[in-house]
């Protein structure tokens, strides 16, 4: 027929959509074959291998940051269990005078002089030498004559050799202690009552002792406290204070836990501050304002 098609459609006209044909009026079957082309038919191959893309990098996030806890519980562990041993080790402290015989063959000794001569120029003179059998700590000692007022030198062990750190420690009398150390470290465990304990990084020993003499005088005007006698030995004080300072971290409530807290916190807030400064602060109370 004239301007008629063979299935019988005149000339612009479409064939219905239906379900069976499966293709809208007009719909290009060769498009049709082709669907990733389609926008919004389905999903392309660029698209899938993005996607898979996406999900193996979460995964291996994931894993990644897994591993990390991991990695940070098992330090924290470790961290604590190292406190755990020392307080216990510390418990039952064994110091022990060196012999000048063995003085003389401990290289540790030499490292000595610069302190030998402070002690010197300030009053001090020297007791000798001690280690702590049980952690085999090394402690040079000297005392000032008209008082309960001691200087020590700790050689630690550390990487290359030994570090040196100082303290100035004086007693008074109903079990009132002022130190004045050079480490942060020095702050690692909380004090028992009456343990007064201030620490500067980086001072000279001329620095140091200006900082206790003037804490010590402050100890005496506001917190009332009174200068033990002079007469008191170092080994039995320095053993004496390190048994109740472990004595009373164990005896706080879930102390190895808290120990975290101790060394990554605690220590940093309290260095660098002195009495006066942390009583300020309210941190501690002075002798007469414990009672």
């Amino acid at each position: 027929m004239p301007g008629g098609r063979p299935d019988g459609r005149k000339q612009g006209q479409h064939k219905p959509f239906s379900i069976e044909s499966g293709s809208p009026p007009g719909y290009d079957s060769e498009l049709r074959s082709d669907k990733r082309e389609i926008p919004g038919y389905g999903v392309s191959k660029a698209d899938s291998s993005c996607a898979e893309g996406e999900t193996t990098f979460e995964s291996t996030l994931v894993k990644w940051a897994f591993g990390l806890l991991v990695l940070m519980a098992a330090a924290l562990v470790i961290v604590a269990g190292l406190i755990f041993v020392l307080v216990r080790r510390t418990s039952n402290p064994l110091l022990q005078a060196l012999t000048p015989e063995e003085s003389d063959s401990d290289a540790r000794a030499q490292r000595t002089g610069e302190a030998h001569a402070w002690a010197g120029r300030n009053g001090f003179s020297f007791l000798g030498y001690f280690v702590e059998r049980s952690g085999g700590g090394f402690i040079a000692a000297w005392k000032r004559a008209d008082q309960a007022t001691f200087l020590c030198q700790y050689l630690i062990a550390d990487k290359g050799g030994h570090r040196s750190a100082f303290d100035l420690v004086t007693l008074f009398s109903n079990d009132v202690t002022l130190s004045t150390g050079s480490t942060a470290d020095a702050h690692l465990f909380p004090k028992p009552p009456g343990y007064y304990l201030q620490s500067f990084s980086d001072l000279s020993l001329d620095s140091q002792w200006t900082r206790h003499a003037s804490m010590e005088g402050y100890l005496i005007e506001k917190g009332g406290a009174r200068l033990a006698s002079a007469n008191i030995s170092l080994v039995d004080a320095l053993s004496d204070s390190i048994r109740k300072q472990a004595a009373y971290v164990r005896s706080l409530w879930f102390w190895p836990l808290r120990s975290l807290y101790w060394f990554f916190i605690r220590l940093h807030l309290w260095h660098n501050r002195s009495i006066q400064t942390l009583r300020e602060m309210g941190r501690i109370r002075l002798p007469n304002e414990r009672r």
